[in-house]
Formats: structure tokens, sequence, C-alpha cells
């Protein structure tokens, strides 16, 4: 969810087509919240626009420094993050007579004054450059599951439980991989 963030558009700045332009948000106490980040730094946006008609098609990337958090050892670390977009905005009047402005790609701006809050669009586009499984590196040793020390730092002295006799079955069972079976 974005609070505060009032990413816009002028679209009425425009004499040429297609024209360029770099946003940044309108206000600095914008705030980005999303499971996992803790922060989002120097958010930009470049947009080129171009005009068929009544609509513009738009097409650029988001960019910005994201903390989040480590899912293995829960350490925050810093992440560029880069995301292509596309919309496009069209007027009230436009929408209504446009078949595809119920999609997710389509930002209807009210009035002449042709402003299209980029607010939703930035949002998902910075959701879609998080990593799936976010790591602060590739080989993160993670917490301990006794004692919940960060591996990274420094070991422990935790004895490792040892495994349920139940589950000592599986040790002997080997990986099949994706042999074709003779029938």
């Amino acid at each position: 969810m974005v609070e505060c963030m009032l990413m816009i558009l002028r679209l009425r700045e425009f004499d040429q087509f297609p024209a360029r332009v770099s946003l940044a948000p309108a206000d600095r106490s914008w705030s980005f919240v999303y499971e996992g980040v803790n922060s989002i730094e120097g958010l930009s946006v470049e947009v080129e626009v171009n005009k068929t008609e009544d609509e513009f098609y738009c097409r650029g990337t988001v960019e910005c420094l994201a903390t989040i958090e480590c899912v293995r050892c829960l350490d925050p670390y810093n992440i560029q993050l880069s995301q292509d977009i596309d919309f496009f905005a069209v007027g009230e009047k436009s929408a209504r007579t446009t078949r595809h402005t119920d999609a997710e790609d389509y930002v209807v701006f009210e009035g002449s004054e042709m402003v299209a809050k980029l607010d939703d669009i930035v949002r998902q586009a910075i959701i879609l450059a998080l990593p799936s499984k976010p790591l602060c590196k590739e080989d993160c040793a993670g917490l301990c599951p006794v004692c919940g020390a960060n591996l990274n730092r420094a070991g422990c002295s935790c004895t490792k439980k040892e495994i349920d006799p139940r589950w000592e079955g599986l040790k002997r069972i080997e990986p099949s991989g994706n042999k074709e079976q003779e029938g």
C-alpha cells in the first residue's frame, strides 16, 4: 500500500510527441508499505509519452534503492530495483468509450488539466522488481534454529538437535531425477 506518494504526470505540458520526462515524487514525505520492505529511496521514473487520438501511450522505467530483509538471516540490506512500465493515459470521456479501461494498464485522468496520477503504476512496478527470495548474499548462513543467532556474524555453540528417528528412512531415498518410466 502506498500512502502520500503523489507521482504525477502532467500531460498538458507536451506539445510534440514522442516526449520524454523524468518524474520524482511530488512530496518527499511519501512512504511505501509492503511486507519485507523497510524503505525506498531515490525513486525516479523515466517516461516516454506518445499520443494517438485521445490516448497517451506511456512507457518507461521505475528505479529506486530499496532496503529489504533477507529471508534467511532477517538482516536488512540495500538493493537497486529497476522495472519497465507501460500504460495508457486517457481522459474520462475516452475512458467511457474505450473497451479496455478496466484493465490495469490504463490511468484515467479527470478534467481538462490532464493530470495522470501514477501511484498505482509505480507501486506495482516496485513490487514486481522485488526479488522473490531476497538474500543478502548468495551463501547467507541464516539463523541458528536453536538459539536464533545470526550465523553470518559468528557461529554458535548450540548442539544441533538429532533428527527424529521417524524421519531417518528419508536419508536412504535417492533422488530419481527426470527418468522416463518404461511401460
